[in-house]
């Protein structure tokens, strides 16, 4: 996967895409199939 990183000035607009980078990453679905290994897994 390729990031390209940029800059600016707009904090606004940087927490912005921040939030929704994260939100993306934490997001959890089907818990009842999941289990110590997958966890793992997908903290990595």
């Amino acid at each position: 996967m390729k990031n390209n990183i940029y800059c600016t000035f707009d904090l606004s607009k940087s927490v912005s895409h921040f939030q929704e980078k994260v939100t993306k990453v934490l997001e959890l679905t089907n818990i009842p199939e999941w289990n110590g290994q997958t966890f793992k897994l997908r903290e990595k």
